[in-house]
């Protein structure tokens, strides 16, 4: 573990005993940096101003994280039968842990609040499912015998719906049935949505490709209100990873997108579509 003094970028190595893999991620928790490594199946403590070793903890197998809190990070273990939901605390402690029957599954979206795993997109076996978790508990709060893409928040912060994406994307119900279907994103195998001034606001994209589309359709029928533009770099490539999110702030929606070789942010109107701010950078 190498310290930098953040005024001078002075650099201090320290030993760090409980690694003994390739570290996937590196997060804050109270005082203490948690050290996630390997396949994420253990993570590892330190006084985040010494260095000093702060104790170790085992994860579940190929642990993914969902939230960061200043007290806490909770995540998604999977292995080929189950997934495991843990929080754990900068003691290291469990602060609480959920075993769910999901073979060959995946994180699809997390909020601060939940977590929706699912059946993975391209899984070769076995029956779709969805699941939504409380990230404060680890309590089902959601179950379907189906795949989604994003749970859907409204403005209230409940959850209204589910959405589907695929060349015939799917609008569901809580209850899991199809209200309608849209082809405004023929492109998209991901989705993330939310609910805002009376329009359900989505942004598509594929996994393996570079790119997202954002469009407002109409949450009764489906049909496009508006279509959204984004300043994206046109990028070929042979490999991807692509990951977008949604969230509602101060009554615009904030669509930051991740990608392999480009990072970008774009700040809409819910109700019209139209672009406040957007910003993207290659990496």
């Amino acid at each position: 573990i190498v310290l930098l003094d953040r005024a001078t970028g002075a650099s201090r190595a320290i030993p760090a005993p409980g690694i003994t893999s390739n570290v996937s991620s590196i997060e804050r928790v109270g005082a203490k940096v948690a050290v996630l490594t390997g396949s994420s199946q253990s993570a590892a403590l330190f006084d985040a101003a010494t260095g000093a070793p702060a104790g170790t903890l085992a994860l579940p197998y190929d642990f993914r994280v969902a939230r960061v809190r200043p007290d806490s990070i909770c995540g998604v273990g999977f292995d080929p039968t189950s997934a495991t939901a843990v929080c754990f605390d900068a003691s290291p402690r469990v602060v609480w842990s959920k075993k769910i029957p999901l073979a060959q599954g995946e994180l699809r979206m997390a909020d601060d609040r939940d977590v929706l795993v699912t059946t993975r997109l391209w899984a070769s076996s076995g029956t779709p499912e969805s699941f939504v978790l409380s990230l404060d508990d680890g309590r089902t709060v959601a179950h379907l015998g189906s795949f989604v893409s994003s749970f859907v928040r409204d403005e209230h912060g409940a959850i209204a719906g589910f959405f589907r994406a695929g060349p015939t994307s799917e609008y569901l119900g809580l209850d899991g049935r199809r209200r309608w279907t849209t082809r405004a994103l023929q492109s998209a195998d991901s989705a993330s949505a939310l609910l805002a001034d009376g329009v359900l606001v989505v942004a598509g994209w594929g996994q393996i490709t570079a790119g997202a589309e954002i469009v407002g359709l109409d949450p009764a029928t489906g049909a496009t209100r508006w279509t959204g533009e984004l300043p994206l770099l046109p990028i070929a490539h042979s490999a991807y990873r692509n990951d977008v999110t949604l969230r509602l702030h101060a009554g615009a929606v904030v669509m930051r997108g991740r990608e392999s070789m480009q990072d970008y942010l774009a700040l809409f109107d819910p109700a019209t579509g139209n672009r406040f701010y957007a910003t993207v950078r290659r990496r």
